[in-house]
């Protein structure tokens, strides 16, 4: 999902991306990689599938954040991933754990 904000500064508008990636379950068919690692994580071309992700966004004129949204506890394998993207593709990439908010229906 992409959003852009109606604020403009200067010519360039201000664009947010969300990217969904879910949250722990039993995770049976991707076993035994399931076993250490959040799918979102698991190696796909020597880089973790949502890097990709985060690669594709990053080309986006005007982009100004990357929020990643899932029900994932932080660990240390997905707060350095973010690190790593924000310094290799300049933009603002956020984790917002769902676990946080209580549901609401």
């Amino acid at each position: 999902m992409v959003f852009e904000e109606s604020v403009l500064e200067g010519n360039a508008k201000k664009i947010k991306a969300i990217l969904l990636i879910g949250g722990p379950c039993k995770g049976t068919r991707f076993r035994p990689l399931s076993l250490e690692l959040p799918k979102p994580l698991f190696p796909i071309a020597g880089f973790p599938v949502i890097y990709h992700h985060i690669e594709a966004f990053s080309k986006l004129p005007g982009l100004r954040e990357i929020i990643l949204l899932g029900f994932y506890q932080p660990n240390e394998a997905l707060t350095q991933l973010i690190a790593n993207a924000q310094r290799e593709f300049k933009v603002i990439v956020r984790y917002v754990n769902f676990r946080r908010y209580s549901r609401l229906g």
